[in-house]
């Protein structure tokens, strides 16, 4: 992972060209018509982007590992397996969803450089080519794209953490209750 974090998304576009494209012929070197045009794009904004998410999960699973309650499911009996999927990678996925949220406007950053690379049309060769013409109402246009996808998803990461782990919905209510007790005492006439 530190390498795929270290690396430049154009280097590693024009390494995957240069190898699967130029010398083993396996996927066409440009274009837009067909599956196969896509892969090398994708595995070109993937490998910076899953090197991150790797790196964070990596870290919070051995912290997990660590826990009281992971020993505790060890102590009872419950195999290898079960413990470091059902206990362990459900909570150390927390922060790799909360990353993979944030991490999604890295890949929109990204998509302008491997779409120049790759000869594709989209979002972010669209972006490059209303900025050098200075056509200010399409590039006002993908900002706002780009901003509500970006707060969608990391919405959509928000929703989807009481899935992973209960315990967030109880924290939640906890806290609303606690405030709601500490208004009506507030509200109450002093005694006198």
């Amino acid at each position: 992972p530190p390498l795929g974090v270290a690396v430049p998304t154009f280097w590693v576009g024009l390494i995957l060209l240069q190898l699967f494209s130029f010398r083993l012929h396996i996927f066409p070197a440009f274009g837009d018509k067909g599956f196969a045009t896509v892969i090398l794009p994708a595995i070109t904004l993937a490998i910076p982007t899953g090197a991150v998410i790797a790196q964070v999960l990596t870290t919070s699973l051995q912290s997990t590992l660590r826990s009281p309650h992971v020993e505790t499911a060890y102590a009872k009996g419950a195999s290898r397996w079960r413990v470091q999927t059902r206990h362990a990678l459900r909570l150390a996925s927390i922060p790799a969803f909360t990353i993979a949220g944030v991490l999604v406007g890295t890949l929109l950053a990204g998509s302008v450089v491997v779409e120049t690379v790759f000869s594709r049309a989209g979002v972010g060769r669209l972006t490059q080519t209303s900025v050098m013409a200075q056509d200010i109402p399409v590039v006002q246009g993908v900002v706002v794209f780009a901003s509500l996808v970006f707060v969608l998803v990391n919405l959509a990461v928000d929703l989807f953490y009481p899935l992973i782990d209960p315990r967030i919905i109880q924290t939640k209510k906890s806290h609303t209750e606690k405030s709601n007790t500490e208004s009506s005492t507030d509200l109450e006439p002093a005694h006198v």
